[in-house]
């Protein structure tokens, strides 16, 4: 019964096939009218997305809803937002595929996912009546918040990127090029976007392959591009590696780096594609805008590198700060305004945003060697430049002539150059009303015929400077053998219909024949008359006069004469050609020889004063001048005699034959000038160089009255250098003649006949100091340095002494006296006093401290052995006592007269060694003492009196640990004579055998030996001689003796 109803209920709630069949359409049909109705919305959404990312208007031919949920767009365009009167289309496209994201569907907040343009072209056109681009209404925009706030991407495919012009409503077709694009979003870049762009290889350029990334706020591209892609562009190029990166913020603020490798610049014709104008931010950033206009004006073509640094504000271009570099390498280069072709141009060009400036740019046309260098500040209307273009080796060809305008030319015909020249262009631009252009043109040799003096001119030199309106020429000189041309003067209002021309044309040694006949005008043949030229013979040499001599309003004559000889015998007569003045002090310098010599006399104005020049060149001339006695020979250089002075330029001079010679022959060299007011000596100023000059008895000739004696008596030698480059001669208000003197002389191993003797004199003396003539000195001070110096047996080294004149007491006197001396040191001071007999007075104080005994008396053996006064050591060798030398000497007196010699020395000697062979050790040997420490004494001190040649000892005394000696006496410091007695004390050691002096003093306690040393110091002879003991002495009186109490 159960099973019955179940059944029953079951049959009451099942619905007919044909409902359920019903219900299926019902829903198909809202499922398919929900499909049309979003997809009808969706194309809608997908086209305002569109317009709303590019800030763009949309218009297509149909859009249709697929079935995967993609849109198709048949017939799309994309044109600016606003209508322009004539067609400015910026994208057509057969087909774009559009898809959604799906989830933004569900949400009911469609967002694009992918946009693929098939088919398409982009129109990148300008109205050149406006300047105005159609892409610039293109502004991309990001999505609105309430999305993802992903731009989606975008896939250009088989599309033409095309180029063309709108001008008086007509529009016309420049250029197309094949271009596919990508842009996607970047994983890699949070926010971001990476893109592609190439284009098609063509035959008349490269394949550009540009690759970057995009996300708010920094833009990065790198890649190749060629200008063949970028019409706007007026010149033809190709970048085989660009590196560029771009930050920005909200504000607009920006910076760019930019790095360009090898870029090519290749010439390009003026075609359709240069009519557009250049890019407007191009425009904007003035220093790129001048390098531009430079290699547009110049066709430059060929090799850069660049870098760029820019950052400032995307608004305000114009204010941006930039830094950035060209670096040409091998750049070809020809100017419109000057089509004188440069190759191979290498160099620098930097620029900022106030400047531009051109680093040593160098380049060459054939073999001609050209540089630029300068520097644009400023721009626009107020910019200021100065641009420099020189070589040194300018040919004056056609090539040159041609790049000439026709101005320039009718210059270049007036003196029809030719050959090489040196060259400097020079445009500088101060202001707008301030514009100064110089060429500057120096004749290397080159040649010319001046029109309106059409004598040919050869192997040119001097100075031509062609400036706005005029040509000054600066001693242009042609000279082929003795023929002489010079041309000065100027040119103005040149390039105009009556050009003006003052120019001078002196002319010598020419030959007066039919080509000179044919160079001159009517008028100018009928003043030849009164220019003359006369040529002789005067013993060997030629003497010539030449010049000219005119009739002045007074009629009075005036003349320029030059009256000239050329290897002329100097004679007296020839002094008689000379002024007064001038002949005098020639013939006081008594010259022998030939010389060059030309007298110019000028008298051009209608006083009754004329000027005069006279230039002697001597040409390996002799001199004896009386007030510079030493005899000079093979001089040579110039004495140009004025009328108010004399000038001396580079006369060199060796010592002549008659000086005995060093071994490389001296040389003296002098240069000065001599002021003369109404011909009277007014002052002079000299330089005077000489190097090594022989110290002789020639040499005293030349020294003051008051020190020849001194000098000769020195009798020095060796050789010194001499450096005098500042000795000025004046006259003081009292009518006393001065010399003020500052330099140096340099000793070389010289010697000087002192006693003790002065050698080896390697020293530097600086000098500084006033002569009056006719009195001597009377202020001078000198700084000594020297290498090295041997007194007598005792060398110094790292000598200095600063040494100053004193005017009342007629002394030179020392300070900062010091040395190094054997490992030791000295110090103390020096004065000298030279009176007018010539017998110098010396005063010398020094002090010596911790010098090395044995190296002074090595020395000094040595020397002694090689004259055989002295024999070497057992074995042939030295040993000299040894020790520490300290002490005082005073001593004062004259110059080689030992008889007023007189002072005091003082010396301690500190852990000191007797040698066997010394004098002590002589002494040691008598009293038989043979142990080491016989021979070593603790201290020995030494106090004497000079006086003459003796040296009086008034105590010497010796200290060791086993025996003691003192005493005084005498030695002759010119004979080595000696005289002294000494004491030795000392006591018994126990030894096998007593010595003669343990034998006097045994038992004696402490016992006394006398001896006495005389003869010569280094062979003396020695006697000794037992004194009793004291003790003992006075016992042999006797005692007292005492009563008992």
């Amino acid at each position: 019964m159960t099973v019955s109803d179940e059944s029953c209920e079951t049959k009451k709630t099942r619905r007919p096939i044909w409902v359920r069949r019903i219900e299926i359409l019902v829903f198909l049909g809202l499922l398919w009218l929900f499909f049309i109705l979003t997809g009808r919305a969706l194309c809608t959404i997908a086209i305002f997305q569109i317009s709303e990312l590019t800030n763009t208007k949309i218009t297509t031919s149909s859009v249709v809803f697929n079935l995967n949920g993609s849109v198709v767009i048949k017939g799309l365009k994309v044109r600016p937002e606003e209508k322009q009167t004539y067609d400015d289309t910026i994208l057509t496209a057969d087909r774009v595929y559009i898809r959604f994201n799906l989830i933004s569907v569900l949400l009911r907040n469609p967002q694009l996912k992918s946009i693929i343009v098939k088919d398409f072209v982009l129109n990148a056109q300008q109205n050149v009546d406006t300047g105005q681009w159609n892409v610039s209404a293109v502004k991309l925009q990001l999505p609105k918040k309430d999305g993802d706030g992903q731009i989606p991407s975008v896939r250009l495919k088989r599309g033409i990127l095309q180029y063309s012009k709108m001008s008086k409503g007509l529009r016309k077709t420049i250029a197309a090029v094949p271009i596919n694009a990508k842009f996607w979003s970047a994983q890699e870049l949070i926010g971001g976007y990476s893109f592609d762009v190439s284009t098609a290889k063509r035959a008349d350029s490269e394949k550009s392959t540009l690759f970057g990334s995009w996300c708010p706020g920094t833009v990065k591209v790198w890649g190749s591009i060629s200008s063949s892609d970028l019409p706007a562009f007026e010149r033809k190029w190709w970048i085989n590696s660009m590196n560029a990166e771009l930050t920005y913020d909200r504000s607009n603020t920006y910076s760019l780096q930019l790095d360009i490798s090898d870029m090519q610049l290749k010439h390009m014709p003026i075609s359709e594609t240069s009519i557009f104008a250049k890019p407007p931010f191009l425009q904007k950033l003035s220093a790129v805008s001048a390098v531009q206009r430079f290699f547009d004006r110049h066709d430059a073509r060929g090799q850069f590198d660049v870098n760029v640094k820019a950052w400032g504000n995307l608004t305000e271009l114009n204010k941006s700060i930039l830094n950035g570099r060209v670096n040409c390498d091998n750049v070809s280069i020809i100017d419109s305004r000057f089509p004188y072709p440069l190759d191979n141009i290498t160099g620098l060009i930097d620029f900022t945003e106030k400047s531009v400036k051109f680093s040593n740019l160098r380049g060459t046309h054939n073999t001609v060697e050209v540089a630029i260098n300068g520097i644009i500040e400023g721009f626009k209307q107020k910019h200021r430049l100065r641009i420099q273009i020189s070589s040194d080796n300018l040919i004056l060809d056609d090539d040159l002539y041609n790049a000439l305008n026709e101005k320039q030319k009718q210059i270049w015909s007036t003196f029809s150059p030719g050959g090489k020249v040196k060259a400097n262009f020079t445009i500088e631009r101060k202001s707008p009303t301030d514009i100064r252009k110089v060429l500057e043109i120096y004749p290397l040799g080159a040649n010319a015929t001046y029109r309106h003096f059409p004598y040919p001119l050869r192997n040119l030199t001097g100075k031509l400077v062609f400036e706005k309106g005029g040509v000054t020429l600066s001693n242009l000189v042609s000279q082929v053998g003795r023929q002489k041309i010079i041309l000065n003067g100027k040119t103005t209002s040149t390039g105009t219909d009556k050009p003006t021309y003052n120019i001078s044309i002196e002319a010598s040694n020419i030959k007066l024949d039919s080509k000179l006949k044919d160079s001159l005008s009517v008028e100018q043949n009928q003043k030849v008359k009164e220019q003359f030229e006369i040529i002789n013979k005067y013993g060997q040499g030629l003497i010539f006069l030449t010049g000219r001599i005119w009739a002045n309003q007074q009629k009075n004559p005036n003349y320029q004469l030059t009256l000239g000889t050329e290897g002329l015998e100097i004679n007296e007569e020839l002094f008689e050609l000379l002024p007064d003045k001038s002949r005098k002090f020639i013939s006081e310098l008594n010259p022998k020889g030939k010389i060059n010599y030309s007298l110019d006399l000028n008298k051009s104005s209608d006083d009754k004063q004329f000027d005069y020049i006279v230039v002697i060149d001597l040409l390996g001339n002799s001199i004896n001048f009386e007030s510079f006695p030493y005899p000079l020979r093979d001089i040579r250089g110039s004495l140009k005699i004025g009328t108010n002075n004399i000038k001396l330029e580079n006369i060199t001079a060796t010592t002549a034959d008659s000086v005995h010679l060093a071994p490389k022959s001296s040389k003296i060299t002098l240069n000065g000038q001599i002021f003369l007011v109404d011909k009277v000596f007014s002052n002079a100023s000299f330089s005077l160089y000489a190097n090594d000059i022989l110290l002789d008895e020639r040499l005293g000739l030349m020294m003051p009255e008051d020190v020849e004696p001194f000098y000769q008596k020195l009798s020095p030698t060796g050789l010194f250098d001499l450096n005098l480059g500042n000795i000025s001669v004046f006259t003081s208000d009292d009518g006393e003649k001065y010399i003020d003197f500052e330099g140096f002389a340099k000793f070389k191993s010289c010697n000087f006949n002192t006693t003790p003797a002065i050698t080896e004199l390697d020293a530097i003396f600086k000098t500084k100091g006033l002569l009056k003539t006719g009195f001597g000195l009377s202020n001078g001070r000198v700084t000594l340095i020297a290498d090295g110096v041997r007194i007598s047996n005792l060398f110094l080294n790292d000598l200095s002494a600063d040494m100053y004149y004193d005017p009342e007491s007629d002394s030179w006197l020392t300070e900062n006296l010091k040395a190094k001396c054997y490992n030791g040191k000295l110090g103390g001071t020096f004065g000298l006093k030279i009176p007018e007999d010539g017998n110098a007075e010396y005063l010398l104080q020094i002090g010596f401290d911790d010098i090395d005994l044995k190296e002074f008396l090595l020395e000094g053996k040595r020397k002694q052995i090689l004259s055989g006064r002295a024999e070497p050591d057992e074995g042939g060798r030295i040993e000299p006592s040894s020790g520490k030398l300290a002490g005082a000497l005073s001593i004062t007196g004259k110059f080689n007269d030992s008889v007023s010699r007189i002072g005091r020395c003082r010396l301690r000697i500190t852990d000191m060694k007797a040698s066997k062979r010394s004098t002590v050790g002589k002494v040691l040997h008598e009293l038989e003492v043979t142990e080491a420490k016989d021979f070593a004494f603790r201290q020995m001190l030494v106090d004497s009196y000079i006086k003459a040649d003796q040296l009086l000892i008034k105590n010497v005394d010796l200290s060791g640990e086993s025996l003691a000696l003192s005493g005084s006496g005498r030695l002759n410091l010119k004979n080595q004579d000696i005289n002294v007695t000494l004491t030795a004390r000392g006591k018994r050691f126990a030894n096998a055998k007593p010595t003669i002096f343990q034998s006097l003093t045994e038992g004696l306690g402490e016992g006394v030996v006398r001896i006495d040393v005389s003869g010569n110091f280094n062979h003396p002879s020695i006697k000794t001689k037992s004194l009793p003991a004291l003790k003992e002495a006075v016992g042999l009186l006797g005692t007292r003796r005492i009563k008992n109490k």
